[in-house]
């Protein structure tokens, strides 16, 4: 598997942290705030584990798992309902990759790399929409 597929999905999540407009401030900038931090804590995740993709997939799995659904939480507990439903799509965008990450480690030889691929252009366009609510 060409795992430069994922790239998009490191240069996506760093994207994302730039997000301007969520700074401290209003309850919108608040809840921006809150997500930004789970971005970057999902982006550090996303990226030691797919280093690892190759050289231990479970573990890789199992990392991206654990990260999307510290991801799923932290949205969760941000109180801002615009900002908290803007990072929905995230969160089950992320979910979806860590399908995706777990199926490639249960079978490499047999993966279904354009299924990867697709879910990583998923986190890619997801993050995307969260500067409509957060710019």
């Amino acid at each position: 598997m060409k795992l430069t597929a994922l790239a998009p999905i490191t240069l996506t999540l760093a994207l994302g942290l730039a997000l301007s407009g969520c700074a401290t401030g209003q309850s919108v900038a608040d809840g921006c705030a809150e997500l930004e931090t789970a971005s970057q804590t999902v982006a550090d995740g996303v990226t030691e584990a797919t280093g690892d993709l190759t050289t231990d997939p479970d573990a890789a799995a199992a990392a991206i798992s654990a990260t999307a659904k510290d991801f799923e939480s932290d949205v969760a507990d941000i109180e801002n309902t615009e900002v908290r439903e803007a990072a929905a799509p995230v969160v089950d965008a992320i979910s979806g990759f860590a399908v995706q990450i777990e199926a490639y480690a249960a079978d490499p030889e047999n993966a279904d790399t354009e299924a990867l691929t697709a879910s990583s252009d998923e986190v890619d366009s997801s993050f995307t929409k969260i500067g409509d609510v957060c710019s």
